[in-house]
């Protein structure tokens, strides 16, 4: 009995440690994203609909590939010291696409608090860790590595916040194509990473 009930437990915690969540198409109204969940695996292109206000709870992991992942709404990623959020590629030794915001809902402040960004961008296709058009960027606590071409791409800017993050591992750190007030502070690029770099578009 005990030996049954000891494999039983055994493995509800091998599924629960296992546990992973498949996203693909459009998400629209209000949406958590969970650890319970975590990791969140880009299975094809992925839109943030303009009328979403996208959560990620820290200790999340998202996978992404190679698809778009843009976001026409809101996304918020706080996560904690202790409980990073991790954004990164779901296959070994290679790059994903990042996340695209776009022109939609220009109010809205794309907010970043202890997230590692890993091995993401193209070069080719002008995808960078983090691209955005037309908003207003808080990034704080953050770890960009192993980029392929830039961590974060920003254009036409209303105000940007990065403090206390590192960018390594990649062409260019930061790339401004325009931008109205904001500061860089307590930041770090290191490891091949070119640092703040004014683009011409």
């Amino acid at each position: 009995m005990l030996k049954n009930l000891f494999t039983l437990v055994l493995s509800f915690l091998c599924f629960s440690s296992f546990a992973s969540t498949n996203v693909s198409g459009i998400i629209s109204g209000n949406v958590t994203w969970t650890k319970a969940n975590s990791p969140y695996i880009v299975t094809g292109n992925l839109l943030v609909d303009s009328t979403c206000h996208l959560t990620i709870e820290p200790g999340v992991e998202v996978r992404g590939g190679k698809f778009n992942f843009y976001i026409d709404g809101a996304l918020s990623a706080n996560g904690t010291s202790s409980d990073n959020i991790t954004f990164t590629s779901n296959t070994q030794n290679d790059t994903w696409y990042g996340l695209a915001f776009r022109k939609k809902h220009i109010t809205d402040t794309c907010f970043f608090n202890f997230c590692k960004f890993l091995h993401a961008g193209n070069k080719s296709l002008g995808c960078a860790s983090i691209k955005i058009d037309s908003r207003s960027i808080m990034v704080k606590n953050c770890v960009f590595d192993s980029g392929s071409y830039c961590h974060l791409y920003l254009q036409n800017i209303d105000y940007i916040s990065v403090d206390s993050s590192v960018f390594k591992r990649t062409s260019m750190g930061i790339c401004l194509s325009g931008y109205n007030s904001g500061q860089i502070i307590n930041t770090r690029f290191e490891k091949d990473t070119l640092g703040i770099y004014t683009c011409i578009t």
